[in-house]
């Protein structure tokens, strides 16, 4: 399973102050590729293109859903992932793009192959992955 964290800018210019507690509890909305990103980017051009035949021709959400939407496979592969290391899925967007889940530091730590530890930034503290 690909995962891609976001680093935030800020970690750069902050200053680390140690490991984010392990065994706290937090809440995370995984996101999901959509399919067939070409087809969309084609698709989002000729619905604003006068000279085009699907000018205007807008989609429903669920026409959407079912056209560039991650399938319920993936979502489900993204699910039995998660909850294989120890994270709770507790819901999913209609649009099956999102995936809303619960659990411990240390099961996002290891579901994600990230560190999250905490920082400082103008009197400010926080945390994030490291990498």
């Amino acid at each position: 399973m690909m995962v891609h964290a976001v680093v935030p800018k800020v970690v750069a210019r902050a200053v680390y102050l140690r490991n984010h507690n392990p065994s706290a509890f937090m809440t995370v909305t995984v996101g999901l590729r959509l399919n067939h990103e070409h087809a969309l980017d084609s698709f989002l051009r000729a619905v604003q293109d006068p000279a085009s035949p699907s000018y205007r021709h807008f989609l429903t959400p669920s026409e959407f859903t079912h056209a560039y939407g991650p399938t319920r496979a993936q979502v489900e592969a993204v699910e039995q992932y998660l909850r294989s290391e120890g994270v709770e899925v507790t819901g999913v967007s209609r649009n099956r793009l999102l995936v809303r889940t619960q659990g411990a530091v240390q099961s996002y730590e290891h579901a994600l192959g990230v560190v999250l530890n905490d920082y400082v930034y103008h009197g400010r503290t926080f945390y994030a992955p490291s990498h």
